[in-house]
C-alpha cells in the first residue's frame, strides 16, 4: 500500500510538471499597435483635431480614415492573462489627441483567437472604443472603430456658443484582413483589387452628420490602402460611396436635447452638450442606423447587456456593415452628388517620422474652411501644404502634371499599381465634372482606358 502511495504520490508530481511546463510554453499573440507620435500637448481629442504644423484641416483629412489602430505586433506570452496584465499596468495613454484605455474586463480568450476593447477617452469620459479581434487559425483579424468629433472653430460668447460647431460621428470598420510579415509590425491591407480587377470591399468608413439646422447625414465610403512598418496610406472610393440626404430623426433629436444645458432645438451648439457627447450618447443612437447595434454595443462591459464575443463568428455578427437606417430619410442613393460625401481623401501617415499629408488643406480661395480633399485642389503652389512631398519625390513643372504624378504615387501606395487602374482613376479624378464629387457615375476598372472613358461618360442606368 505505501509503494502504491508512493507511485501515485510521482505520478501526480509528474503531471503536475508536465502541465506547468506545458502552460509555461510562450504563446503568440498579435496585438493592435496604436501611435503616439500624433498627440501633443495642445491637442484635445474630442473639441480639436491633432494638429502638424498647426495644420488642423489636415488633421481633419487624415483622421478621417486612419484608424488609432496603426499597426500589428507579435507578442510572446505564457498565456491571455499575462496579455491582459502588461494592458493593466500599461494603464491610460496618449493615441491621436485622445486618451486610450483598455477595457480589459471585456477582453476575452476563445478556441479560434481573442477579442480585445479599448475606449478612447477625453477628460475622463468615453466618447468612443476600438474592437479587435485576432483570428489565429485564419490568421486575419478584424477591427471596428467608433468615435464621436467634435470641431470647434471661433470664440464662444456668454451664452456659451460658440461661432461654429461641428459634430460627426466617425466610424471605420475592416473585415476578415489577412495579416502579413509579423517581424515588428504586420503589414496589412484593404480594398485591393483580385485577379479580375473587381476590389475587395473589406474596408469603409462612415460618417453621421449632426447638422447645424437639426437634420441628419449618414455617408458611407469604402477604402483602399497598406500599412506596414513604415508607412500607412490611404484612398476613399467616390466609385464606391454611398449615402443619404439630409433627414430628421426624432429619437437622434430627444436624446441631443437630453444633452448638457441644452436649449432643446435638436442641435449640438453648446459646449456642455458637446462634452456631454460620450459613449453612452453614441449606444443611444447607432440603433437608428445600423441593424447590429446591440451587437456592438454588448462587446462593452460597461452595458447592461454585456456579453464578451465567444468566437470570431460572434464578433463579426456584430458588423456596422448591415445598414438599417431609421427616421425620415429618402432611400439611400447610390448615385446623387446632392449629399455630401468624402470625396476621395488620399492621406498618408509615418509613425516613425510623426509626419502626415492629406489633400484636405486651408481653402485660400476664401481664407477659410478646407479643400474638398480633392487632387484638382492641388497645386504646385499649395503642394508642400500638403505634406505629400515628405512622402513622394515629384518632378513635375504644371499642375497637372503634378496631379497625374502625386496620383500615381498614391495608389502604387495603396497596392493599387495596376497600369490601367491607375489610368482610369487619373481620368475620373481629373475630369471637370467628376473631379470633386462625391460620387462617381461609374466603377474604376482595370479594362482599357478607352473602352473605361466610354463607360464613365456614358454609364448604363442604374437604380438608386
Amino acid at each position: 500500500m505505501k509503494k502504491l502511495s508512493t507511485l501515485l504520490a510521482v505520478s501526480f508530481l509528474l503531471i503536475a510538471i508536465f502541465t506547468s511546463c506545458e502552460s509555461g510554453i510562450p504563446k503568440d499573440y498579435v496585438m493592435p499597435v496604436f501611435t503616439k507620435a500624433m498627440s501633443s500637448s495642445n491637442s484635445r481629442g474630442l473639441m480639436e483635431m491633432p494638429t502638424w504644423d498647426e495644420n488642423e484641416w489636415r488633421s481633419t483629412g487624415v483622421m478621417q480614415s486612419l484608424p488609432v489602430m496603426i499597426g500589428l505586433e507579435e507578442v510572446k506570452k505564457n498565456n491571455f492573462g499575462e496579455v491582459i496584465e502588461d494592458a493593466e499596468r500599461q494603464g491610460v495613454f496618449k493615441v491621436l489627441g485622445f486618451d486610450l484605455l483598455a477595457d480589459t474586463k471585456a477582453w476575452r480568450e476563445n478556441d479560434d483567437g481573442f477579442y480585445v476593447k479599448y475606449d478612447i477617452l477625453y477628460d475622463g469620459n468615453s466618447i468612443g472604443f476600438v474592437q479587435y479581434y485576432y483570428n489565429s487559425a485564419e490568421k486575419t483579424f478584424s477591427y471596428r472603430q467608433m468615435v464621436l468629433c467634435t470641431l470647434r472653430f471661433g470664440q464662444e460668447d456668454i451664452q456659451e456658443h460658440t461661432a461654429d460647431i461641428q459634430t460627426s460621428l466617425l466610424s471605420l470598420e475592416y473585415m476578415d484582413i489577412p495579416v502579413r510579415n509579423l517581424n515588428q509590425l504586420g503589414r496589412f491591407s484593404f480594398g485591393q483589387l483580385d485577379e479580375d480587377g473587381a476590389p475587395e470591399r473589406n474596408a469603409f468608413a462612415d460618417r453621421i452628420s449632426f447638422n447645424d439646422d437639426g437634420t441628419f447625414k449618414f455617408v458611407r465610403t469604402y477604402i483602399s490602402g497598406t500599412s506596414n512598418k513604415k508607412l500607412f496610406s490611404s484612398i476613399f472610393r467616390p466609385d464606391m460611396t454611398y449615402g443619404t440626404e439630409d433627414f430628421n430623426n426624432d429619437d437622434i433629436t430627444k436624446a441631443i436635447n437630453e444633452l448638457g444645458n441644452s436649449n432643446n432645438n435638436g442641435i449640438i451648439d453648446k459646449i456642455s452638450e458637446a462634452e456631454d457627447a460620450t459613449l453612452g450618447f453614441i449606444y443611444s443612437i447607432i440603433g437608428e442606423f445600423y441593424a447590429n447595434a446591440n451587437g456592438i454595443k454588448n462587446g462593452d462591459s460597461g452595458t447592461l447587456g454585456f456579453s464578451s464575443y465567444a468566437s470570431y463568428k460572434d464578433f463579426k455578427a456584430a458588423t456596422l456593415d448591415d445598414v438599417d437606417i431609421r427616421g425620415g430619410h429618402e432611400p439611400i442613393r447610390k448615385n446623387s452628388n446632392s449629399y455630401d460625401g468624402m470625396a476621395m481623401n488620399p492621406v498618408a501617415y509615418s509613425w516613425s517620422d510623426g509626419i502626415a499629408a492629406s489633400a484636405t488643406i486651408l481653402n485660400e480661395l476664401y481664407g477659410s474652411g478646407s479643400t474638398q480633399g480633392v487632387f484638382l485642389d492641388i497645386t504646385l503652389e499649395n503642394f508642400e501644404k500638403t505634406g505629400f512631398n515628405d512622402f513622394y519625390r515629384i518632378n513635375a513643372s504644371t499642375d497637372e502634371e503634378l496631379r497625374k504624378e502625386l496620383i500615381r504615387e498614391h495608389l502604387t501606395a495603396c497596392g493599387l499599381g495596376n497600369e490601367n487602374f491607375i489610368a482610369n482613376f487619373t481620368y475620373a479624378a481629373l475630369d471637370e465634372e467628376y473631379g470633386r464629387a462625391t460620387y462617381w457615375p461609374y466603377g474604376i476598372t482595370t479594362e482599357n482606358p478607352e473602352s473605361f472613358k466610354e463607360h464613365f461618360e456614358n454609364p448604363p442606368k442604374q437604380n438608386n
